[in-house]
Order: C-alpha cells, then structure tokens, then sequence
C-alpha cells in the first residue's frame, strides 16, 4: 500500500490503533559549547525550521506530527499546553540575535558577538547531519543548515553515518555544536529526567566520563528538581505537574 488511506480500506488485514509511546526528532544543541552555549542563539535557530514546509514536502504529511515539546500531545495527561513555541519566522530569528549583541558589522555575511567588553568572531559551528535517516538528513542539510548560514551564522555540515555521530557528539570530547538528534520510543515521560538532569550531564563531564546520557549538557536546578519529583513521585496524579513544569523550562 502506498497511502494511509488505502490501509484504512483493508480493515480485514489492518487495525490502526492511537499511539501510546513517541518516538522523536530533536535539534540538539551543545550547551557548553560557545556560542550554542547561549541560549539566545539557540531560540533564534529554533525559529529557523520551517516546519510546515517540511511536514508537507519532506513527510508528504502522512508521517508523525511536528511537536512543540518532548512530550507529545496525544499524551493529554502529560502534555504542557503552556510550553514556549518557536514559530517559522527568519525576521524573529534575526532580532532575537540582534537584541543579544549579534550583528554583522562588517557587511561579510557572518554576524559577530558584541558585548561591554568586545567584538568577537564566532567559531565555526559543527552541524552533525545523519547520513542514514533520509528525513533527518533532508531537515538539516536542506532546512537548518541553509536557514543558519543565510542568517549569518558561521556553520559546517557534516552528514555522517550514525557510528560517526556517535562517536564525535555523544562521547568525550563532544566536539559539535548542533545535531539532528533521535530518541525513543518512550512510554512514559519519566525520560525527562533520565535525559536531562544535570548529574548525567555536566557532572558527568567534569568527572571525565566518557560519554553522557545529557549530551547537550543542559543544566538547570529547578528543571533538575521537578524532574526528581517526576521521576520519584509516589502515584501517577503527583507526576503529572512536575511533568509539565519540566516542559515549560
């Protein structure tokens, strides 16, 4: 069969059932790494993905759905409402860089950081593509990758195979800026928590481990005490606001 539709006239050979675990997409940004480090920089290339456009072209709309938070909507009982959106928009992009002392001053096409202290030139950004994945390739080598550079941003691609992408993002010495990132599938939101607290992030860096479940290295105390209560909470009703407060951070 090649459509949806076609599945759903053959009820005698195919039964589609409502999802009950989620499998994910993320960009995923080193946070400890100037200038992804700035979490100015990474809101101004999240409004970069044009989602719309990918959904349609890349997934021919019959694939998944484009999510806002780590937890999907369809888990109703977990899904923050109020969690912050990122928009398609290159001008916002722009401004939010702009407004944080990134401007191209010298009319080279490449914005530079300025602050009470200088004028800096950004390093380049390793952008670590997979070469397996046909959509993760096609969403950041024909999405992100030209979204970045047309904004002045100073970025590299490089499309390699997931054992490469392993080895350089996810192990010591985590020398990339930004990756097409995939996990699950997850049943419960309680990876929150496995993924992101900071003793399996950056506690883990300055203890020299080899690698880290929080590759990206993202460190926030109050995320890390409201995944504790996710993850530690005595019943499923006392889950539920942690679960939420983590997504809105």
């Amino acid at each position: 069969y090649d459509t949806y539709l076609e599945l759903l006239a053959d009820p005698a050979n195919f039964a589609v059932e409502t999802l009950t675990m989620i499998d994910m997409y993320n960009l995923e940004f080193n946070c400890i790494k100037w200038p992804t480090s700035d979490v100015n920089v990474r809101r101004a290339i999240a409004h970069l993905f044009d989602r719309t456009t990918f959904f349609t072209t890349q997934l021919k709309s019959f694939s998944g759905a484009m999510l806002d938070s780590p937890i999907a909507t369809e888990w109703t009982q977990w899904h923050s409402p109020t969690v912050r959106k990122y928009p398609y928009s290159p001008t916002t992009a722009a401004q939010i860089l702009t407004n944080a002392g990134y401007y191209d001053d010298d009319s080279n096409g490449i914005v530079e950081y300025h602050n009470v202290t200088g004028r800096y030139e950004l390093p380049q950004m390793k952008f670590y593509i997979r070469a397996d994945d046909p959509d993760r390739l096609a969403w950041g080598r024909d999405y992100m990758l030209y979204e970045m550079a047309a904004l002045g941003l100073p970025v590299v691609g490089l499309v390699r195979d997931k054992t490469v992408c392993w080895a350089e993002v996810m192990k010591m010495p985590y020398d990339y800026s930004i990756y097409t990132g995939g996990w699950g599938p997850w049943t419960d939101p309680d990876y929150l928590y496995d993924m992101y607290h900071s003793q399996f992030g950056i506690d883990y860096y300055v203890a020299g481990r080899d690698w880290a479940n929080n590759y990206v290295f993202f460190t926030n105390s109050t995320f890390d005490s409201w995944s504790e209560q996710l993850k530690f909470a005595v019943n499923m009703a006392a889950a539920e606001v942690p679960a939420k407060k983590c997504q809105d951070i």
